[in-house]
């Protein structure tokens, strides 16, 4: 069913939303971190690339097979773009769901993309049905495969990921998220 209505997602700190134009500098300014991009599956984030998936995204469904749909991480209190986390739904397999997160490094180390991360699986398995959510991260990665692990990814296996080898950890729709 789509969900092209779709707005956002609330947890204790975060609002999971829909990217906004007033995100541009924020969104640009974490994506071209130098300590975010190499675990990246780009080389660079400009202005244009910004204002590009910002325009895509407002009327995207966050369900639709084979596209990425990236979602804003907002802090509830000022509404602030921390970070996004993006979904993926395999044409092949619309039961599965693949997700993967950036935030900000000014904002790291708090918890807030576990929070995220939580809050969107919980999404995913209660409001879209799905029946199991992958994660990738790349070799030496450890704070996103520690991250991966607390929310109860339980088996790890390989993914290629533009051309790196990462992890992806699978978690059934049965486990508690952590």
């Amino acid at each position: 069913m789509p969900d092209c209505a779709f707005t956002r997602i609330e947890t204790k700190r975060l609002a999971l939303r829909r990217l906004q134009a007033r995100d541009l500098p924020d969104l640009v300014s974490y994506r071209a971190h130098p300590d975010v991009l190499p675990w990246q599956g780009w080389s660079r984030f400009a202005p244009t690339d910004a204002a590009a998936l910002i325009a895509e995204m407002a009327w995207l469904d966050p369900d639709w097979p084979g596209r990425w749909f990236q979602i804003g991480i907002a802090l509830k209190d000022g509404d602030r773009l921390v970070g996004d986390i993006g979904l993926f739904t395999p044409a092949a397999d619309p039961a599965e769901a693949r997700i993967g997160y950036t935030l900000a490094p000014d904002w790291q180390g708090r918890g807030l993309a576990r929070e995220a991360a939580a809050g969107l699986i919980a999404y995913l398995f209660a409001a879209r049905g799905k029946r199991r959510v992958v994660a990738g991260t790349l070799p030496g990665n450890g704070p996103s495969q520690r991250l991966l692990a607390a929310l109860g990814f339980l088996r790890a296996r390989s993914l290629d990921l533009d051309g790196e080898w990462g992890y992806a950890l699978e978690r059934p729709a049965a486990a508690k998220v952590g």
